[in-house]
């Protein structure tokens, strides 16, 4: 766009339809870009505005004819409008900030003075802010730097990411690092010995010490992270300290859209904990009656279209930023607080609170007036009752939650939602001339807080959906709870619900099919009819199987024939292993389910078939056990299906129904891992989707004595145990849906392991 001298205009996806419709009509593109699916909402929005831009659907464009780099964008002023960022300002609506090309260097020769072409920095954040587009694309990009995109926020796809690109540098919000650090130090909590290295790293303070003694967690970092950069807002002072202790320096920074983004920043070889860091280059910083103002290269030209709102916050060269905070002898800035009303969460999300008071007092059936605060990074509410309504009475929470909570919730992004809430008839607190006294909020509503009771305690036999809530959450959730409103998700919260719902229902749905069913159970009962509904779970998942002829599968090399040679008389040799069953075998494709107890299980199933059977069977693995190029190459030649972390389920699954549809079998262990006792956990349903979908038969195995053969964290296993191999009877898919099908799998498994244990001396 810039090499055709285009000006983009970026905004939040999230917005409401309202600010959408704002935006377009103050900016008037000419060119709107969208993705196929919000193509629908971007016309019908479109057909109400003042102008008529022309809109091209990403899905639908060709592909580039002639690569453009940052070398050939050229402008003919430095001054020359850049970006237009949207951002919301104290009137609750948003403004676009111009940025120029001079604003966008005065950020990007800050990134110079440390990064390297040997640099790749992983890109987590939404583009549509400043902060990550700048830092995480524009700059690197300008910089020779890799960017690296991760398909989620989803823990286990970051690690995966940050192993196999070998990342450098994680640019995130504080949100992120408090996720990280929490994940890690849970870890840590239950390791004496982990806490021990950290009590001593933390007296001695070297980082070289630090990360070799928790060499291991920069490992699962890829082993080259120099850089956690981390701005949007502040970032808790304690986390940092942790992080360093681990060898990890949080490089935290301090701006706003208004100042492209950065003002001043941490950086190698300058990093004081605690402050918001120097200013960078070409910017001079001051504190006037305590505010940090800032004049420089990177204050933004004005407010589009608004120039009493730009005087207002630019007077005489001189940004005033709203902020409060002060300068250190050496010269280091320090944030101390806000001066203006806007909310900051931890994500960065800047919120008006003045707009959301405003429509939840617009409820006059029920609400005098209303004060919105931040609660543990989130918004939380508190709502003053209409005079005469009873509050202890359960019918008024009830038309507050759904009638005034939930439904402001329903017309706003997931930042702006309420997630806790407090009912009173007591005033709000307020100066003498009226106005709220809005620091004393978090207070004011503990005092006034309902006591409603706890929830229900949720036993070992309930829902999936509750126990994952319980252990993610530390929520003692009920069906009948809200998602947003009593267990207080957040869109970070939703990624890694969503990824929840999809390994353990093999169902790939969108947040907004979470949010429409509204409380736990409703959202249970919406899976269930998905799954054993033959018109949304069968037939939808035989087209998605029938979508295969892509996806590639391993080959079959000739060598597999001395494979099963050596496990079999590896078997023979060194185990008393027994097979039974082999004739309940039908002919064709089939899918084996088995029990899992260790890592001989695989290859004890299979090693005694004729070598035309053995060649046709496939196996699923974890790409990370295979991670050295070696092994890649080897497996891909003996039919193992490898499944990357950064893949979805259906994509592994197509993987799995493409062999089956090419005469091939499937060995699956649906428990996920390996049973530490014997016993037998909860299902998988993938096997079920396969089955169903293709008309494939499952034949149960079993699998026993291995457990003893080769326990968990040992490396050799035992000579002369007996181990055995059952096939039973097969069971056909007609009649099933997916989920019958995995519960009768799953008793039959369950009986028979069962009744192995109790024959055991």
């Amino acid at each position: 766009m810039w090499h055709r001298g285009g000006i983009p205009v970026l905004f939040d996806f999230t917005s409401s339809d309202d600010e959408i419709r704002y935006i377009l009509n103050e900016a008037q593109p000419e060119i709107i870009f969208c993705s196929l699916k919000y193509e629908t909402a971007v016309r019908a929005i479109s057909s109400s505005l003042v102008s008529h831009p022309t809109i091209h659907v990403f899905e639908n464009l060709p592909g580039p004819h002639h690569p453009v780099s940052l070398d050939s964008v050229s402008w003919n002023d430095i001054d020359d409008t850049a970006l237009m960022m949207y951002t919301s300002g104290t009137t609750g609506m948003p403004k676009g900030a111009m940025l120029s090309f001079r604003n966008l260097m005065s950020n990007i020769r800050s990134v110079l003075e440390f990064a390297t072409p040997h640099d790749s920095i992983l890109l987590l954040l939404p583009l549509y802010h400043i902060f990550p587009l700048l830092w995480t694309v524009i700059a690197p990009m300008y910089a020779g730097v890799c960017t690296v995109f991760s398909p989620s926020l989803d823990p286990g796809e970051v690690l995966a990411v940050l192993q196999h690109a070998r990342v450098t540098a994680i640019v995130g919000v504080p949100a992120l690092f408090e996720r990280i650090h929490k994940s890690i130090f849970d870890k840590i909590q239950g390791s004496l010995q982990a806490k021990a290295a950290f009590r001593l790293c933390q007296t001695i303070g070297s980082i070289s010490l630090s990360r070799l003694l928790f060499r291991r967690v920069h490992a699962q970092f890829g082993g080259r992270v120099k850089y956690l950069i981390c701005g949007g807002a502040a970032l808790d002072i304690a986390i940092q300290k942790d992080f360093m202790t681990l060898g990890f320096p949080i490089y935290t920074g301090y701006g706003l859209t208004e100042t492209s983004p950065m003002i001043s920043f941490n950086k190698p070889g300058f990093l004081k904990l605690g402050s918001i860091g120097l200013p960078i280059p070409a910017v001079t910083v001051e504190i006037r009656n305590d505010e940090i103002v800032v004049q420089g290269d990177n204050v933004m030209q004005g407010y589009f279209h608004h120039p009493e709102e730009t005087q207002l916050i630019i007077r005489d060269n001189w940004l005033y930023t709203g902020d409060t905070g002060y300068i250190d002898q050496e010269g280091f800035l320090f944030f101390t607080g806000r001066k203006k009303e806007i909310i900051v969460l931890p994500n960065g999300k800047n919120i008006d609170p003045l707009s959301v008071e405003h429509s939840l007092s617009s409820f006059t059936r029920s609400v005098r007036e209303a004060g919105v605060y931040e609660r543990h990074g989130r918004l939380a509410a508190i709502i003053v009752s209409k005079n005469g309504l009873e509050i202890e009475n359960e019918s008024i929470h009830h038309e507050i939650k759904w009638n005034v909570i939930d439904v402001y919730n329903r017309t706003v992004p997931s930042y702006k939602k309420i997630y806790s809430w407090t009912l009173t008839d007591a005033p709000l607190p307020k100066t003498s001339l009226g106005k709220l006294k809005r620091y004393a909020l978090s207070s004011f509503a503990e005092q006034h807080a309902n006591k409603k009771g706890s929830a229900a305690f949720i036993s070992s036999d309930t829902s999936p959906l509750l126990r994952y809530i319980q252990k993610e959450k530390k929520i003692n959730a009920s069906p009948d709870d809200n998602l947003v409103l009593d267990l207080g998700m957040d869109s970070l919260d939703m990624v890694l619900f969503l990824s929840y719902i999809e390994s353990e229902y093999g169902l790939v749905i969108t947040a907004e099919d979470v949010l429409r069913q509204q409380t736990v159970g409703a959202l249970s009962e919406y899976i269930q009819h998905y799954l054993d509904s033959k018109q949304s779970g069968n037939l939808d998942w035989q087209t998605m199987f029938d979508e295969t002829e892509t996806v590639a599968i391993p080959k079959t090399w000739w060598t597999i024939a001395l494979w099963q040679f050596l496990v079999r008389s590896a078997y023979q040799i060194w185990l008393n292993a027994s097979i039974r069953g082999m004739e309940t075998i039908p002919p064709g494709p089939v899918l084996f389910v088995a029990n899992h107890q260790s890592s001989l299980d695989q290859y004890l199933v299979t090693s005694f078939f004729s070598y035309r059977q053995f060649r046709k069977i496939y196996y699923l693995a974890k790409e990370f056990h295979y991670r050295a190029a070696w092994k890649q190459w080897l497996v891909d030649r003996h039919n193992v299906v490898l499944v990357h972390p950064t893949e979805t389920l259906l994509l592994a699954l197509r993987k799995l129904a493409r062999c089956l549809q090419q005469g091939g079998s499937v060995l699956i262990f649906p428990e996920g891992t390996r049973s530490s006792d014997g016993s037998l956990s909860d299902f998988k349903k993938s096997f079920a989707l396969l089955s169903c979908a293709l008309g494939v038969p499952v034949v149960p195995v079993i699998i026993d004595g291995t457990i003893d053969a080769l326990p968990k964290g040992t490396l050799f296993p035992r000579r002369g145990v007996s181990v055995s191999v059952r096939f039973l009877q097969p069971v056909h898919p007609d009649g099933h849906t997916p989920a019958s099908l995995t519960a009768e799998i799953f008793s039959i498994i369950k009986s028979a392991v069962e009744k192995n244990h109790m024959n055991q001396p």
